[in-house]
């Protein structure tokens, strides 16, 4: 009576965690807002899209503040025709030209500084660059997403499996005991042998230990959930219980025949994308560069240090076009384009191997899972059939028309068939998950 009690209770607590069910929805939805590298993988995203913004705000207008306070320790000389002069200075080597210094030995200048780019390829194809490099970070973001939904998904479906298996073996121990209580009783009036009371013995021990195993696994695979959701305290680990694995078995089945190339194709592609970017923007640093030049300010000019003398300062300020052309440069861009063409090469080749694997290994999976589901079909009916022998050999046994060790063998052949049934769902059940992250549909159910 105290085991029956004992078991009842045990029942009744397994009847109240399963109330306290977190959805794989759910699941997935706050591990994607605490895992670590997910989230260090958003902010490369963003950090990516602020240096968009840097290379593309350098084609806009740029406007400063330009000041500057010089010492002119030798004055610049310079040769003015006589002409201007108004006179025949002769100190000059030079016939009909005068020596004249222009300046003075202290200067400032202060002024609005204005550069507005016309053409300027180099810039124009870096900020071209960082938007390529902006997708490719997107890319591996939702590589790091898909990875982390396949691992919830994968724990989830782990511990809906356990909890069965607890279940499973609950009922399985729930009926070995019966056996054995009544075995005893028959034992106890002599109507039975002590070998075959010993089976049963044997029997509701084996599928008492099967129970510890079970509960001891649906343990393990709660705290690996708990981990990756981010809940961290023992008793939110122990409340964590899935849905029961028929109801997640539509959502996954649904779209799961979809093809899609894989996210590690597409960032191979976009690396391809990006080294074409790459090429370009070391070309265009030959290209010439044009732009709107000015300025709008003053100067002092004074042969002592005095910056804040009145009627020193005079005013200033141009607005002119110009032009740089690149003619004669030591920055390898020939050698470096060439290298960058190599490594297209090699994406050409990595995308191949890539497109290839994933087509053989959907090939693969999808004969599995048909295989595996023809399997569990023979396994159920197999499991359903071992339990009603039992029942009837149970019942056959307490009218004393069947011997005790028919009986015995009948629970042990229902136990491995229980125990072989979840086995084959638990490798339908990963294959499936590996055939929707290998179609890159893992996630189109959640939407």
């Amino acid at each position: 009576m105290k085991n029956i009690a004992l078991l009842v209770l045990f029942l009744g607590f397994a009847q109240a965690q399963a109330q306290q069910k977190r959805s794989l929805k759910d699941c997935i939805a706050l591990a994607l807002n605490e895992k670590p590298s997910f989230l260090a993988d958003q902010i490369r995203v963003e950090n990516s899209a602020l240096a968009v913004k840097g290379a593309q705000s350098a084609l806009g207008p740029q406007i400063s503040l330009s000041y500057a306070y010089k010492y002119n320790a030798i004055i610049p000389t310079s040769l003015v025709p006589n002409a201007l002069t108004g006179g025949n200075d002769t100190s000059s080597n030079l016939d009909g030209f005068t020596e004249l210094q222009f300046g003075t030995t202290w200067q400032q200048d202060l002024g609005i500084t204005l550069l507005q780019p016309l053409f300027d390829a180099k810039t124009r194809a870096e900020a071209k660059e960082r938007r390529a490099a902006e997708r490719l970070e997107l890319l591996k973001r939702d590589r790091e997403k898909e990875q982390l939904v396949y691992d919830v998904m994968k724990a989830y479906i782990g511990l809906s499996q356990k909890q069965a298996k607890v279940n499973a073996s609950l009922v399985d121990t729930v009926g070995t005991y019966g056996t054995m209580s009544l075995m005893k009783a028959m034992y106890q009036e002599g109507k039975l042998l002590k070998s075959e009371l010993n089976t049963a013995i044997i029997n509701h021990n084996n599928a008492k230990s099967t129970l510890a195993i079970a509960t001891e696994e649906k343990r393990l695979e709660q705290f690996n959930l708990g981990f990756l959701i981010g809940s961290a305290t023992p008793m939110e680990v122990y409340e964590l219980n899935a849905e029961p694995i028929e109801m997640i078995y539509p959502k996954m089945r649904e779209g799961s025949d979809l093809v899609k190339e894989s996210v590690t194709a597409r960032i191979i592609k976009e690396e391809d994308a990006l080294l074409v970017r790459q090429i370009i923007g070391n070309r265009a640093k030959r290209l010439p560069t044009l732009a709107i030049d000015g300025f709008y300010g003053a100067n002092q000019f004074n042969e002592n240090l005095r910056p804040f003398e009145n009627d020193t300062w005079f005013g200033n300020s141009y607005i002119g076009v110009s032009l740089k052309v690149p003619i004669i440069g030591s920055d390898g861009t020939r050698s470096k384009v060439a290298q960058l063409k190599g490594e297209r090469k090699i994406q050409e080749q990595e995308l191949r191997e890539e497109t290839n694997r994933t087509q053989l290994e959907q090939r693969e999976l999808e004969t599995k899972i048909v295989s595996l589901a023809g399997e569990i079909a023979l396994l159920k009916e197999n499991l359903e059939l071992r339990t009603e022998s039992v029942a009837i050999y149970q019942a056959r046994f307490s009218q004393g028309k069947a011997d005790a060790y028919e009986l015995n063998e009948q629970e042990l052949v229902l136990q491995k068939s229980a125990v072989t049934l979840l086995e084959k769902e638990a490798q339908f059940w990963a294959t499936l998950l590996d055939k929707y992250k290998a179609n890159g549909t893992i996630g189109t159910f959640l939407n």
